[in-house]
């Protein structure tokens, strides 16, 4: 068993001291809740929003950016509000309640409503559908309703029909069905003519009557087809058609005008392309001539992300992702001016890379899950490699599942199986792709994980979990892979079983002096807080070709310097570069106090969590709060 002896004297290296005091350089930060729905009134200072909360359940909330009134746990099957703020919405049992900013929502009942849809009109007044074959008007904010004239099919649905419905400030009506049908009423609904207007389609494709329509605020009709769409300006009663071409688009998904004119609109609802390796959510805006991409408030803004309102002050949307504030007020020249959501969640440190000088690279992802696939938790973000310098933190543009800095300070992520290495910090990246064995060609390769990276005589080893399918079911494999220093180009993944066993493998996990000596161990293998068996470690100063036994102790991170810290049984242990089995006890001290590894769950946390920076320095992460040594190793 290693020897683990109390080094009394005192020296400026913390190794020497007997404790080593840790300064706090940043937490993970927080992105608000995803945003799966919205609505604003025309003023764009009230919304009703549902989000998707920790525990993947919807709820609903009222505000007006700053404070929030929570409603229930559902997602409105629809919802209008007025300029003053009042809402009035139906509920999950299609129940037609009105909320005007605090207080609980009252139910309102103007008739037996079965039909879940509620607008407000651009004269200020409320209109609601019913299972009586009548429409139901508000002029007071909701608080009384009484039947108009307007025919149930002049306002909801006709059979398969999407009908869309919409009033002005003088009191005209307009109600469309797909592929361009228009009616109008000059008499409160009453009676209804063809509007005799030539839609210019040229640019949409193909278009029919179940195609998707919408209106916004501002009184334009949108009618998507195969390759554009159609808009419809029903105060002029003029028309016009854009493609999706020259976005580079396929389609789009919502749209909105501002008032001078120019049309806005969101794609997609994903948040990253993970196939194309690209960013899915876009907002773009058409002033005339083509689409201009516009930018996101963060890299990885996506899913419900740029659904696009139109306000008298200019364009709402939500973008979700990584840091996101919620909702955006989004002017002419593309700025955007956060405006809030009603909860924010923090998000998860999944890797730490410490580059020098408090410079650390990790992989960070959004805290609220969307749902599974096969038990996988989804999320609005894929993880996504973040900087921290200076207490702040930046999006590096990259996607990525583990980092981590090598002894000569060259950046590593990988996500999946693809690569990007930087050599001058972070400033630009290379790219490349690990090639996976699949000698039967049976393409059933589904994805990769790193779970461990380390440095060994002048490489960068990587341990993969490899995810396959077929016609057994998903099953998993474990790889390492390796590349030179320096280079973005690995060995090629096999698929084949293999672990941390050094008969497969002998690749140390934990190494120090820039890769030259190294301790390897199964932490697997009972390890639960503490090491508890002798010869539980092993050590090569050879670069794995031979070992000796390294006893019960449980290296996790070692420095350039040669310095190891690990941990023994009941203590966190140091040993110099002289004997790197030679350990030492060391108490690691937060500002908040000592550490407790039994709140944190032993080695196996630390195994991750504490890392050696370029600068020797030891830096960890524990509960999202990333901490630096006061001093190097």
């Amino acid at each position: 068993m290693a020897s683990c002896k109390k080094d009394s004297g005192a020296d400026s290296n913390p190794a020497k001291s007997g404790t080593t005091n840790f300064t706090r350089i940043g937490t993970a930060g927080s992105s608000a809740a995803i945003i799966t729905w919205f609505a604003t009134n025309r003023k764009g200072n009230a919304f009703i929003v549902t989000v998707i909360d920790e525990n993947a359940t919807r709820q609903t909330y009222a505000g007006n950016g700053t404070t929030w009134e929570k409603l229930g746990a559902f997602q409105p099957a629809d919802a209008a509000v007025s300029e003053s703020g009042v809402i009035v919405y139906f509920d999950n049992q299609n129940l037609l309640r009105r909320y005007s900013g605090s207080g609980s929502p009252e139910a309102i009942a103007p008739g037996n409503l079965n039909y879940p849809k509620v607008t407000i009109g651009r004269d200020g007044n409320f209109y609601a559908g019913s299972f009586n074959g009548s429409v139901y008007k508000s002029a007071d904010d909701g608080k009384t309703w009484m039947v108009t004239a307007i025919p149930q099919n002049r306002f909801n649905y006709s059979g398969n029909l999407a009908v869309g419905f919409l009033v002005h400030p003088d009191g005209k009506m307009y109600s469309y069905l797909g592929g361009g049908r228009f009616y109008q009423s000059i008499d409160a609904g009453k009676t209804w003519t063809d509007v005799n207007i030539n839609i210019d389609k040229t640019s949409i494709g193909y278009n029919d009557i179940y195609s998707p329509v919408s209106h916004d605020h501002n009184g334009y009709v949108y009618m998507q087809g195969a390759s554009g769409v159609a808009i419809v300006n029903t105060t002029t009663m003029t028309s016009r058609s854009v493609s999706f071409q020259t976005a580079g688009l396929p389609a789009f998904e919502k749209f909105a005008t501002d008032e001078q004119g120019v049309l806005y609109a969101g794609s997609t609802n994903l948040g990253f392309d993970y196939e194309n390796r690209k960013q899915g959510a876009a907002l773009h805006k058409y002033s005339g001539s083509a689409w201009q991409r516009l930018p996101l408030p963060g890299p990885y803004a996506g899913f419900s992300a740029m659904s696009v309102q139109a306000t008298k002050a200019g364009i709402v949307s939500a973008a979700n992702g990584l840091m996101s504030k919620g909702l955006y007020a989004i002017d002419a020249n593309g700025k955007y001016t956060a405006i809030g959501a009603p909860q924010q969640y923090e998000n998860v440190i999944l890797n730490m890379a410490p580059h020098n000088n408090g410079k650390v690279f990790c992989a960070v992802r959004h805290a609220t899950p969307i749902g599974t696939v096969m038990g996988a938790a989804l999320n609005p973000a894929y993880p996504s490699l973040l900087l921290l310098e200076n207490g702040q933190w930046k999006h590096t543009g990259l996607s990525s599942d583990g980092a981590f800095v090598a002894s000569n300070g060259d950046i590593y992520s990988i996500e999946n199986v693809f690569v990007n290495v930087s050599k001058d910090g972070g400033t630009t990246w290379q790219t490349s792709t690990i090639a996976v064995d699949d000698p039967l060609n049976l393409r059933n390769f589904m994805s990769a994980e790193p779970l461990h990276f380390t440095e060994l005589k002048g490489r960068v080893h990587v341990y993969f979990q490899l995810g396959f399918g077929g016609v057994g079911g998903a099953y998993a494999n474990y790889s390492w892979t390796k590349a030179s220093l320096g280079s973005p180009v690995f060995d090629k993944l096999a698929n084949r079983a293999a672990n941390y066993d050094p008969a497969s493998t002998r690749i140390p996990l934990a190494t120090a002096a820039k890769g030259t000596t190294g301790f390897y161990y199964n932490p697997f293998n009972g390890f639960a807080y503490y090491p508890a068996r002798e010869n539980a470690a092993y050590l090569t100063t050879d670069g794995g070709s031979t070992y000796s036994a390294a006893g019960s102790i449980l290296p996790f991170s070692g420095s350039n310097s040669g310095y190891y810290v690990a941990y023994g049984v009941g203590k966190f242990v140091v040993s110099g570069p002289g004997n790197p089995l030679d350990f030492s006890a060391i108490n690691l001290k937060l500002p908040e106090g000592e550490i407790d590894m039994n709140r944190y769950n032993g080695v196996n946390y630390f195994k991750t969590w504490a890392r050696f920076g370029v600068d020797n320095k030891l830096y960890l992460n524990l509960d999202n709060k990333i901490y630096m040594s006061d001093k190097a190793f």
